[in-house]
C-alpha cells in the first residue's frame, strides 16, 4: 500500500462528540475526484476538528482498520478489489462497532435497502450530496451508533440481571394475559422450557380452582391497585403445586403494556410457618391440659380439704365453752378466712378450666361465666346465645370461651362503659362470636398494636388472635367513639355444622 493512495487531512482542535479529541474518519474511495469533493464538503461544513484518512482499496481499508481506530467510515461500494454489497459486508464484519455511511454512484433503492438492513447508517448517492447533507449524515450516523451501543449495553445488563436473578420472572401481555418472555429461574421453578412458557397464559400456571382468584390479582396489579400478590398457588409442568409471592411492575414496549411478574418460591417459608403452627398448637394443647389438670386438682383436692377444715372449725366452735369468748372470736375469724379460701380456690379452678365447658358445652358455660362476672363487676351484660343443635369441637369451644373471658376483662378494665352484649351465631360453615361494649372506643393505631401484642394492655388479645389463627380463624376489632366490637370467626369442618 503506497503513500500515494493514503491521505490524512487534519483540522486541529477538540471535538465534543468524541470526548474532546478530533473526529477520526476513514474514507474508502478509489476515484480521486469524489474523494477530494467529500474532503472539501467536510472542510466547509464540519465545525468540529477531525482527522480524515483516505484509502482507495478494500485491502487498504482492512489493514488501516486493523492498525487504527476510527469514529466513522465513508465507504464507496465500487472498489478495484471489491464491488457491491460485499464491500460493505466486508468492512462491517471487520468493524461492526464503527458507523458506516455508504457513498455510491449507484442510485439503486434495492441495494440501499439491503445495505441499511445489513447495518449501514446511511446510503448517499454521490451526485446528490452537498456539504450540509454530508455533515448531517455524519452527525446522525455517529449519534445513532452511540445510541445503538448504549441500547446493546443496556440490553446486555438487562439480560444478565434477567437471567441471573434467583427470582423467577415472566412477562405477560396485560390484555391477552399471554406470556412473551421467561427467565431461567422461572423455567427451573416450573419445569418448562422458555418456549413452552411463551406459548401459555396466566391461567395455565395455576390450579383450576384458584384461577379466578389469580386472574383477579393479575388484573388488580395491572390497574396498579396492588403490587404484591401473596401466597399464590402455582402449578408445575408435572402437576405439583408450590406457593409464591408475586411482585409485579408495568412496562411498555413498542406500544404494548406488559406486566412483569417476579416469582419468589415461599415453600420453605410456608413449611417453617406450618411447623411453627404445629409447635404452637401443641404448646396451647399442653397449656390447656395443664390448666384442666390444675383446675381438677384444686377443685377435687385443695378445695375439699379446705371444706373439711371449715367443717372442723364449725365443730370446734360448737365445743367451746361460753367463758372462752376471746378464743371464740378468733375461731370465728379463722372460719371466715377458711370460707373465703374455699371460694377463692373454686373461682381459680373455674377460671383455669370451667368444668361446665366439658360437661354441658359452650352455651351453658358462657351463661354461667357471665352470671358470675356480672355479680363480681356490676356490669350489665346481654346474651344472645342461640341453642346448640350439637356440640362444637372441644378446641373451638375452648377458644371462644377464652375470647369471652378476655373480652369482658377488657370491657371492665379499659372501655369505660357499663353495658356489653355477647352474641354467638352458628352458620353452616362458620361460627361467630361478638363481644360489644358501649365504652369510649380506641384509636385505630392502638387497635393494630393490640392485635399484634405491641402494648402491655393487649397481650391477651394477641394471644387470642394466635389461638384462633391456629384453628384457621380470625380475630377482628372494630372501634369508634361509641364503643368497641371484638369479633371471633372460626370455620366449621364438613359435618360440624
Amino acid at each position: 500500500m503506497g503513500d500515494d493512495r493514503i491521505d490524512v487531512q487534519q483540522q486541529p482542535g477538540r471535538g465534543e462528540a468524541t470526548g474532546g479529541r478530533a473526529l477520526r474518519i476513514l474514507q474508502v474511495e478509489d476515484e480521486p475526484a469524489p474523494a477530494h469533493l467529500m474532503k472539501e464538503y467536510l472542510k466547509l461544513a464540519l465545525r468540529e476538528p477531525y482527522e480524515l484518512t483516505w484509502v482507495q482499496r478494500l485491502s487498504e481499508a482492512a489493514q488501516t482498520l486493523r492498525e487504527q481506530s476510527f469514529d466513522l467510515v465513508l465507504l464507496d461500494l465500487g472498489l478495484p478489489d471489491s464491488c457491491g454489497l460485499e464491500t460493505f459486508l466486508a468492512v462491517f464484519n471487520q468493524a461492526p462497532h464503527i458507523p458506516i455511511i455508504v457513498l455510491s454512484s449507484l442510485d439503486d433503492e434495492a441495494t440501499a435497502l439491503r445495505a441499511l438492513h445489513s447495518g449501514a447508517q446511511d446510503y448517499l448517492v454521490k451526485g446528490t450530496v452537498d456539504s450540509h447533507l454530508l455533515v448531517h449524515a455524519v452527525h446522525y450516523a455517529i449519534e445513532r451508533k452511540k445510541a445503538e451501543a448504549a441500547l446493546r449495553e443496556s440490553e446486555e445488563r438487562f439480560r444478565i440481571i434477567f437471567q441471573g436473578t434467583r427470582d423467577g420472572i415472566l412477562l405477560a401481555d396485560s390484555k391477552t394475559k399471554k406470556f412473551c418472555l421467561a427467565n431461567a429461574a422461572i423455567c427451573q421453578m416450573l419445569g418448562y422450557e422458555a418456549h413452552e412458557l411463551e406459548a401459555l397464559g396466566v391461567a395455565d400456571l395455576h390450579p383450576p380452582a384458584d384461577r379466578p382468584y389469580v386472574i383477579n390479582q393479575f388484573e388488580r396489579q395491572v390497574r396498579k391497585e396492588i403490587t404484591l400478590a401473596a401466597d399464590i398457588p402455582v402449578q408445575r409442568k408435572d402437576g405439583s403445586i408450590f406457593y409464591a409471592d408475586v411482585n409485579a411492575a408495568l412496562i411498555t414496549i413498542a406500544g404494548t403494556t406488559y406486566l412483569v411478574g417476579f416469582f419468589r418460591d415461599i415453600s420453605e417459608r410456608k413449611q417453617a410457618a406450618a411447623s411453627l403452627r404445629r409447635i404452637t398448637q401443641r404448646l396451647h394443647q399442653a397449656q390447656d391440659e395443664e390448666r384442666r389438670h390444675l383446675a381438677r386438682e384444686l377443685h377435687d383436692s385443695t378445695a375439699q380439704r379446705l371444706a373439711a377444715l371449715v367443717m372442723n372449725l364449725d365443730l370446734l366452735d360448737a365445743e367451746l365453752p361460753p367463758r372462752l369468748a376471746k378464743a371464740a372470736k378468733l375461731l370465728s375469724g379463722a372460719h371466715t378466712l377458711a370460707n373465703q379460701c374455699v371460694q377463692d380456690v373454686r373461682n381459680t379452678a373455674y377460671l383455669l378450666h370451667p368444668p361446665l365447658l366439658d360437661q354441658l358445652g359452650l352455651v351453658v358455660a358462657l351463661r354461667d361465666y357471665v352470671e358470675g362476672f356480672v355479680s363480681r363487676s356490676g356490669l350489665q351484660i346481654a346474651l344472645e346465645l342461640a341453642p346448640e343443635p350439637d356440640r362444637l369441637p372441644p378446641e373451638l369451644e375452648l377458644a371462644l370461651y377464652r375470647v369471652v373471658q378476655e373480652g369482658l376483662s377488657n370491657v371492665y378494665r379499659h372501655s369505660g362503659g357499663r353495658t356489653a352484649r355477647i352474641r354467638l351465631v352458628r352458620e353452616p360453615r362458620r361460627v361467630m362470636l361478638e363481644v360489644r361494649d358501649t365504652g369510649h372506643g380506641m384509636p385505630a393505631d392502638l387497635v393494630q398494636a393490640l392485635l399484634k401484642g405491641q402494648t402491655p394492655v393487649g397481650v391477651g388479645l394477641a394471644g387470642m388472635r394466635e389461638r384462633l389463627q391456629l384453628l384457621n380463624g380470625e380475630l377482628e376489632i372494630e372501634s369508634n367513639p361509641n364503643g368497641t366490637t371484638l369479633r371471633a370467626v372460626l370455620p366449621l369442618a364438613e359435618g360440624a355444622a
